[in-house]
């Protein structure tokens, strides 16, 4: 819960969810690529899709050098993930993203916009990290509401 005091919002830590007695939840795990991967590339429960985080790999497994490349490469992989379990990009509406260098951000949100209808832009975080799985510039990580069908 948040309150005002003195011009600022503080939040109490108050948190007030529903809670339903025995109620039922559906759960379906989307395998990730590599076969000895110890993740899954997305989680369905109910009505969210928990994607994993993405790197720039290309379809021959190659990170490129050019972080613009990685980047599109990341957001092709995420239209491939969403679009394996019956998502896409507008029914995003929430992503996390972490870069190595925060002066390419630019590039990135030209690239990571033409993704998405304008004005329908999930929330977001972006992150400045020392480093990331394999050498990797930019990694994104997606939630999504839809209905998957099983």
């Amino acid at each position: 819960m948040l309150i005002k005091a003195k011009g600022l919002f503080v939040s109490l830590g108050l948190s007030f969810l529903p809670v339903m007695a025995h109620a039922e939840s559906s759960t379906h795990f989307y395998s990730a690529e590599e076969k000895d991967a110890p993740f899954s590339s997305a989680v369905q429960v109910d009505n969210i899709l928990y994607l994993s985080g993405v790197i720039g790999i290309d379809e021959k497994g190659h990170l490129p050098d050019s972080f613009g490349d990685q980047a599109r490469n990341v957001m092709n992989n995420i239209a491939e993930v969403l679009h394996k379990s019956g998502a896409d990009f507008s029914d995003v509406f929430k992503c996390s993203v972490a870069v190595t260098d925060v002066k390419n951000i630019p590039e990135f949100n030209r690239i990571y916009l033409s993704h998405f209808s304008q004005g329908h832009y999930p929330v977001r975080m972006v992150y400045g990290v020392s480093a990331l799985a394999l050498g990797a510039s930019v990694e994104v990580q997606c939630d999504a509401h839809h209905n998957v069908k099983k």
